[in-house]
């Protein structure tokens, strides 16, 4: 899954091997990164994108997909909104604005299932767990010095969450 500057989020597949066989019939992606020089024609590309869900109104910051259910994902952006989406719907199942800044990071638990960390500009870590309350964080845990929190990721024991920014 990917998210674009317009708003878009966009499920992708890209078929690695037709472009490795138009390229001087190389067959594998070392043979390619191998290759001394350009092919004289570059291969024509197709899209990758294979299905397209409702987009967010302004740039996606972050796309997470949910490690412990096969079709669930969240993507958060400029507006806002956190999406929380089932690959096989266009519309989001829910769609949730925890403040007024933007989202820039998402993270699911490795071990919970229905855990999602959200991080914002201002400073602050939202935490949902969907099987405690659907439409409001569990908790909400604030940065010092109140940067934006432009990374997010669970350790993989699920027991820590660590919180970053650009500075």
């Amino acid at each position: 899954y990917t998210g674009s500057e317009p708003g878009g989020v966009f499920k992708c597949f890209i078929n690695y091997s037709k472009i490795f066989n138009k390229v001087r019939g190389v067959a594998s992606e070392e043979a390619l990164r191998n290759a001394s020089a350009a092919p004289a024609n570059p291969p024509e590309m197709e899209t990758p994108i294979t299905y397209s869900y409702q987009p967010h109104s302004g740039p996606v910051h972050s796309v997470a997909c949910a490690r412990l259910q096969r079709n669930l994902f969240a993507s958060c952006g400029a507006d806002g909104t956190i999406r929380i989406q089932n690959a096989l719907q266009a519309s989001p199942m829910l769609s949730l604005e925890p403040s007024g800044a933007y989202i820039y990071a998402l993270d699911w638990s490795p071990v919970k299932p229905l855990l999602l960390a959200a991080g914002s500009g201002g400073g602050l870590v939202y935490i949902y767990d969907f099987a405690e309350s659907v439409h409001s964080p569990v908790d909400k845990l604030e940065i010092p010095h109140r940067q934006n929190v432009g990374g997010l990721a669970f350790s993989p024991s699920g027991d820590m969450l660590a919180a970053g920014d650009w500075g």
